[in-house]
């Protein structure tokens, strides 16, 4: 079975949405759904290009990208 990557920008994208997301929610419940897809977006990232985002204290809170469009 072939595994297919999503390119570091792609991921980044869609951090940069969920971040967005997160902001504008104003239901708790809404946010807690929003940051568990950033964190599992933060691993795809980590599986992508072996950099550990999670470990370093990358959250939704302080995500800033780090590839340039």
């Amino acid at each position: 079975m072939t595994t297919f990557k999503r390119a570091i920008s792609v991921i980044e994208d869609d951090l940069d949405k969920l971040q967005v997301a997160y902001i504008d929610e104003e239901d708790d419940i809404k946010q807690m759904k929003l940051v568990r897809r950033f964190d599992q977006f933060l691993k795809e990232a980590t599986d992508t290009d072996q950099i550990d985002r999670i470990a370093v204290g990358v959250t939704i809170h302080n995500w800033v990208r780090e590839t340039l469009e």
